[in-house]
């Protein structure tokens, strides 16, 4: 069963992605990083505690409409940054 707060998240970034003006970028920004930005900050405002896993590359890519490399190039952004810890195969 899909929580509050899962479906908050993922209408959140679909909103954020999808509204052009909804979002404060570059011009030019590339997707992958509009998903980064918009997990940062979620992170960053506590809608993913620490430990807490982050939906699963694909989960993200169909919910998107994107391709799951662009999710994996966010993630991997993401853990250059230190604001997430890839496991790999962990879901």
């Amino acid at each position: 069963m899909i929580s509050f707060k899962k479906i908050y998240v993922i209408l959140y970034i679909l909103i954020q992605i999808i509204q052009i003006g909804g979002i404060h970028l570059a011009p030019k920004q590339e997707l992958h990083e509009r998903i980064k930005d918009q997990f940062k900050h979620l992170i960053q405002h506590g809608a993913y505690l620490p430990g807490e896993p982050l939906p699963s590359l694909r989960k993200v890519a169909l919910d998107l409409g994107v391709n799951p490399n662009t999710v994996e190039k966010a993630y991997q952004a993401l853990a250059e940054e230190k604001m997430i810890e890839i496991i790999p195969k962990k879901g």
